[in-house]
């Protein structure tokens, strides 16, 4: 026997339908994961030479090979009484060898940990065509990966959290809101005057954040953690401030972002409104990047009271 080896179902054989497991008379549960399922017993494939290879489970064979079992006197096919060959059956014994158990499969068996890796359904296929296998069914459990994996995860999402308390300035932590939610994200504290309405905001954002770091995934925590300012994210922390500020809006005027000036909202810049919200704001903030919407921003800036990124600071190009 060998060691125990652990095998489960990739994410994408999780059902999406709401299915429920009765535990009791008043109480079910939902699971997502397949009750029974079972890998192919018998699959041909192209391998690493390129050549053509069957592999077949037969528990009492040491090979997991059709060709080799079969030079060894282990027949492929019988011949019925009418003459039609068919296929030799896997024992029920052999079937449930491959049976994952709600997406597990743990073997100590050799011959099936050997047939499980060689599969095109094991997604650590390295054959050059998985047959009629149109994706990976399983993966190995490796618990020293999955040790690691954690233990990565949980540094950066501890690091994250300890950025996110040490924020003490309010518009930093508004800013960092607005860069991760996008210009029409309401942020606590744009009306607060008092410091205890400023303390209670940003203690508010903070709660936020580290919410935000609980359900991140690697781009999210890299961007959170990412103190670069772009030219596209300086411009809509302006913008984000103007609609909170009510300089600035995109539904005042139908297909027109608007401008209130001397006591009345003015066009400024024409933007379909049959459009998506993110669409309308990319528009405008690439027109506020143009030299031909500069004057626009500048006051725009003044307004809001958002000074321009110094030019010693750390800023991402943008793409040419």
């Amino acid at each position: 026997m060998a060691n125990i080896k652990t095998y489960v179902l990739l994410p994408h054989t999780e059902s999406s339908a709401p299915h429920y497991l009765r535990v009791s008379k008043t109480e079910r549960v939902q699971f997502k994961k397949r009750p029974y399922d079972n890998a192919f017993g018998e699959i041909t494939f192209t391998d690493e030479k390129g050549d053509n290879r069957t592999i077949r489970l037969r528990l009492n064979s040491n090979s997991i090979y059709l060709d080799e079992q079969v030079a060894k006197g282990m027949p492929a096919t019988y011949t019925g009484r009418d003459g039609v060959p068919f296929k030799v059956p896997p024992t029920q014994r052999e079937r449930e060898a491959i049976q994952f158990k709600n997406g597990v499969l743990m073997t100590n068996i050799k011959i099936v940990q050997d047939y499980l890796e060689a599969s095109p359904q094991y997604d650590g296929f390295k054959g050059q065509n998985r047959g009629d296998v149109k994706r990976a069914l399983y993966t190995l459990l490796d618990k020293t990966v999955e040790i690691k994996t954690f233990n990565e995860e949980a540094r950066k999402r501890i690091t994250a959290a300890n950025k996110i308390m040490q924020i003490v300035d309010l518009k930093e932590g508004q800013d960092l809101m607005i860069r991760l939610n996008g210009t029409h994200f309401k942020v606590p504290g744009i009306a607060a005057t008092t410091q205890e309405e400023k303390d209670v905001a940003l203690a508010e954002i903070q709660n936020m954040l580290i919410n935000f770091v609980d359900d991140a995934d690697d781009a999210m925590l890299a961007k959170l953690m990412d103190d670069s300012v772009s030219k596209d994210e300086e411009v809509m922390l302006v913008i984000s401030r103007a609609i909170s500020a009510e300089v600035i809006a995109f539904n005042k005027i139908p297909n027109q972002v608007a401008l209130f000036r001397n006591k009345e909202w003015i066009p400024v810049k024409l933007i379909d409104s049959s459009l998506p919200q993110t669409e309308r704001e990319r528009y405008f903030i690439e027109y506020l990047s143009s030299k031909e919407g500069e004057m626009l921003l500048n006051d725009l800036r003044n307004q809001v009271g958002v000074k321009e990124k110094s030019k010693n600071k750390k800023q991402v190009a943008e793409p040419a």
